[in-house]
């Protein structure tokens, strides 16, 4: 970390890169994440920190969880303090004193006078409009974590009733005549102040009772900024839609309902009407995607009509919810999706229930590393078992509901799933392959994670697979076909109708083994097996020609191991060490 904060802001562009690069590589272990949150952000918050070293840092502390801020670290008098230097004619000394203003909403304690003193600043009409827009994403990042926060712990100001209806009347001036700016300050400040006051429960009712009295005339132009403040205090949700592209799974579309009021887009077939929701179901009588019923709230759940496309539902029965929702739209989709892919796999495991095929096809759409922690402990909590035979859900048939969700591993799995597959393998929780399904879904996702995802004690667990003898398929009829005899000479033409060659376990983990350091699988008489749908994943399959060439790939090991000065270990991390 000191060689390579410093390389971020050399003079050499292909050393800022690679120092970007190892970065990136080390925010994706996850066992770094605390270390690189506190060494970032240090260094983000040192006055000298150039603008190259803060372009850089930023997106990756946004992909880092929130480091802890000490007890008792903020005081009024530095909020204040690096308040005032928010106008700083210095660039630099503005960004320090805005990065240590965010770094404090670490400290709950912190976050109401940060959001008083950061109000009292903004919401000078004299402010100038450069500077205001400069301290638009701060003043963004603590009104969030502020609605966010538990209202209980709340300690603002009182508000007089005299300065609610200077708001109101503020919000009823027209626009001075000429003025065609995208932003009139003295209506947005007092927006502002009239919505923080929806969010504080003791004011609620008093501010939505004058804005129904302001609105007794629906023909008022002079309540139009009203009404859209008004239309807050409505209870309703958001329909968000998911939608898997080729950058990853992302937000396509947000529609917000107020209960009990049909909204039809243009465009649309039917009007989309909810009449009750909780934390737990929306109930619909009117949509275009989803039908009439009960829908689930909170979690994600599969489009019933587009397989790259799923729902969720946010429940937002309060002003508060819904800004707090709203204020939250901007962070990073790749977060908001981990923290809902978690959700929803919490969810699944909690319940103890088999997926449906459609859930299993929205695993691929989920945070990848979410998926892979959910898969052991679901797999425990779960017996497979087939899914109907009208459901051809495998690349080479009918998979079994587990063997389904490895097929997912296979392919987009990374190390944290070992653990869990290895325990499931243990524990005996996977039906076996059959004719109808030949592959072994578990290992082959072992086996290509090895590959994508490689753990730090990848070469020592490889090692110890390479006696495995299970194939990775088995035969038409749905024994284990033998191994290939070894012909003294060349067959006849009329004698070439032996059984197809197959791949186990042992001998695709030595050639992976072999490949880590460049050496061709026919070093040690490996056959690669060319075998569809296997060589669609991270797999060379092989087999060995000979049973002995197991044993010289363990010894080839063992001696390579022990010159670097560690024995070859037996088993995956946190994980047993075989079934």
């Amino acid at each position: 970390m000191a060689a390579l904060i410093p390389e971020l802001e050399s003079e050499r562009g292909d050393i800022r890169d690679r120092a970007g690069r190892r970065l990136q590589q080390m925010v994706a272990q996850p066992e770094l994440a605390s270390i690189l949150a506190v060494e970032l952000r240090r260094a983000l918050l040192a006055e000298s920190a150039s603008f190259e070293l803060r372009a850089r840092l930023t997106p990756i502390l946004e992909r880092l969880p929130r480091e802890a801020v000490p007890a008792a670290a903020v005081d009024l008098a530095e909020i204040e303090r690096l308040t005032a230097r928010l106008d700083d004619p210095d660039y630099g000394t503005r960004r320090t004193a805005a990065e240590r203003l965010a770094w404090m909403l670490g400290d709950p304690a912190a976050v109401c006078p940060l959001l008083a003193a950061l109000r009292a600043r903004l919401f000078d009409p004299e402010l100038d409009p450069g500077l205001r827009r400069e301290l638009a994403p701060l003043w963004r990042q603590v009104r969030a974590a502020w609605l966010a926060s538990d209202p209980a712990t709340w300690q603002l100001p009182a508000v007089s009733d005299e300065q609610i209806e200077q708001w109101i009347a503020a919000l009823k001036k027209p626009l001075p005549r000429g003025w065609t700016g995208a932003v009139y300050p003295p209506h947005e400040i007092a927006r502002q102040e009239l919505l923080d006051l929806l969010a504080r429960d003791d004011y609620l009712p008093k501010v939505k009772a004058r804005l129904d009295e302001q609105l007794r005339d629906p023909l008022d132009p002079a309540t139009y900024y009203l009404r859209e403040i008004h239309d807050w205090t409505l209870p309703g949700l958001v329909a968000e839609i998911w939608e898997e592209r080729l950058a990853g799974t992302s937000i396509a579309t947000v529609q917000y309902l107020a209960l009990g009021v049909p909204c039809q887009p243009e465009g649309a077939e039917r009007p989309s009407l909810f009449d009750r929701c909780d934390d737990k179901t929306a109930h619909c009588l009117s949509g275009n995607s989803l039908s009439p019923g009960d829908w689930p709230v909170g979690v994600a759940f599969p489009s019933p009509i587009a397989e790259d496309k799923f729902f969720h539902l946010v429940n937002l029965p309060t002003p508060r919810h819904r800004l707090a929702y709203q204020a939250n739209v901007d962070r990073d989709e790749r977060v908001r999706l981990q923290e809902l892919s978690r959700r929803t796999l919490d969810a699944y495991i909690a319940q103890a229930r088999p997926l449906t095929f459609s859930e299993t096809l929205m695993l691929d759409k989920l945070d990848f590393a979410e998926v892979s922690r959910f898969a052991g402990p679901y797999f425990l909590a779960v017996d497979d078992r087939l899914y109907p035979p009208d459901v051809r859900n495998s690349p080479s048939g009918r998979a079994s509901l587990h063997q389904t969700i490895c097929i997912h591993l296979a392919q987009f799995g990374t190390r944290a799933a070992v653990p869990g597959i290895m325990q499931a393998l243990a524990k005996e929780r996977f039906l076996k392959p059959t004719a109808g399904s030949p592959f072994d879904w578990p290992w082959m996702a072992l086996l290509s994670i090895s590959v994508h995802d490689p753990w730090p004690e990848v070469e020592r667990w490889l090692a110890d697979q390479v006696l495995r003898t299970e194939p990775l398929l088995v035969g038409p009829e749905g024994q284990q076909s033998d191994p290939l005899p070894v012909p003294a000479a060349l067959p006849a033409l009329g004698e070439l109708s032996q059984p197809r060659p197959i791949p186990d376990v042992g001998g695709s983990a030595a050639a992976i083994l072999l490949a880590r350091h460049d050496l061709p699988p026919w070093a040690f008489r490996l056959e690669r097996v060319w075998q569809p749908p296997i060589d669609n994943f991270d797999i060379p399959a092989c087999r060995f020609v000979d049973a002995a060439d197991r044993q010289r790939v363990r010894a080839w090991w063992s001696k390579l191991a022990g010159q670097a000065g560690s024995e070859p270990a037996t088993s995956a991390p946190n994980a047993p060490t075989s079934p």
